[in-house]
């Protein structure tokens, strides 16, 4: 069971909150199970509002928890994680292996 909301008043109530498993507080393995799970419960709902220019009378941009997955995995699909102690030679077959658009660099 997952608890929805822990209140802190004081020691005590952390030392509660700590003696329930992170499994049953949080039920998420990753920062990408979280906007999935929006996605499916929350669908259409804002999920970032964004002010271009950050004045009150602004329209914002909106991108719903949907788009904002959609959004994730296109940017999955577009970044590649290359690890530096490959070698060269295995480090060049990379992105035609991944498909990849492009190599960010440090």
């Amino acid at each position: 069971m997952v608890e929805a909301r822990c209140r802190i008043a004081g020691p005590a109530d952390i030392e509660a909150i700590e003696r329930v498993p992170l499994d049953r507080r949080v039920p998420f393995r990753s920062t990408y199970e979280v906007i999935r799970q929006a996605a499916d419960k929350q669908g259409d709902r804002p999920a970032i509002l964004f002010l271009h220019q950050g004045s009150a009378d602004e329209t914002p941009d909106i991108t719903t928890y949907r788009g904002l997955l959609s959004r994730v995995n296109q940017a999955a699909g577009i970044v590649n994680a290359i690890n530096p102690l490959l070698r060269p030679e295995q480090i060049a077959h990379l992105p035609d292996a991944a498909e990849s658009r492009g190599i960010p660099g440090l």
